[in-house]
């Protein structure tokens, strides 16, 4: 997972950066890939179903990030099908990638 500047924490993006990789190497040949939007991943982070921490943004603010630890728990979650609908995915490129994490 991409590193952020404040050591063993990710945003939003970097997380959704790094599920959408993983659901593009997964993806056969000739087929779409599903794209998680870093909108979507922030609205999990406001929520509260991504643990986050307020943190200093440099600018005199703060911005919530997540240990990278959350983040894989999360994806994994994603990808198995914990999501708003509650499907579960039965997609075989999604049971590769999570044996992958």
């Amino acid at each position: 997972m991409a590193r952020s500047t404040t050591k063993g924490l990710v945003s939003g993006y970097e997380i959704a950066k790094t599920l959408n990789a993983k659901l593009e190497a997964t993806t056969p040949a000739g087929e779409t890939a599903k794209v998680v939007q870093p909108q979507m991943v922030y609205q999990y982070i406001r929520s509260g179903r991504i643990p986050s921490q307020e943190v200093d943004d440099g600018k005199g603010g703060t911005t919530k990030m997540v240990k990278e630890a959350d983040a894989v728990a999360w994806i994994k979650s994603y990808l198995a099908g914990d999501t708003p609908n509650g499907r579960k995915s039965t997609d075989e490129n999604v049971k590769r990638l999570l044996e992958q994490l």
